[in-house]
């Protein structure tokens, strides 16, 4: 992944760094809301005990911060944005002309900018445009 950020980007990556102790890989800004990527495993260390360095970041950076864990893995990327409602069954398909898709079944309902924020990803992360969501009760 190749991706060019820009100075607010790397400002908020450094605000993010020194608050958090954790460096985070991106950041990028989707309904107003900062998105944080970060390796696999230190989200919990990026938001803090009941969220509280999350708090922080928000009042230091104006705007409404979202931790996101890494992987190369779409459905486990996706399982990171939509946490803690989980992810009951996921697989990425491809059609005849090598269009990829991802489906994904939820155990709730989802904010409309939290199903924004997964279609970001796929296409930043996987070249994936297309993201499909169902509802359904775990079996």
């Amino acid at each position: 992944m190749k991706v060019k950020l820009d100075s607010q980007a790397i400002s908020s990556m450094s605000v993010f760094s020194s608050v958090t102790n954790v460096t985070p890989l991106d950041t990028f800004e989707v309904d107003s809301k900062r998105i944080f990527v970060v390796e696999e495993g230190k989200a919990p260390l990026s938001v803090g005990k009941n969220g509280s360095t999350v708090k922080l970041l928000e009042k230091l950076l104006k705007k409404e911060v979202f931790v996101v864990e890494k992987s190369d893995d779409p459905i486990k990327m996706l399982s990171s944005v939509f946490r803690p409602i989980m992810i009951l069954n996921g697989y990425v398909s491809t059609d005849s002309f090598n269009n990829k898709k991802v489906v994904i079944t939820l155990a709730k309902k989802v904010k409309a900018n939290t199903i924004k924020i997964a279609e970001t990803i796929l296409k930043r992360y996987f070249n994936i445009s297309n993201l499909q969501i169902e509802y359904g009760k775990k079996a």
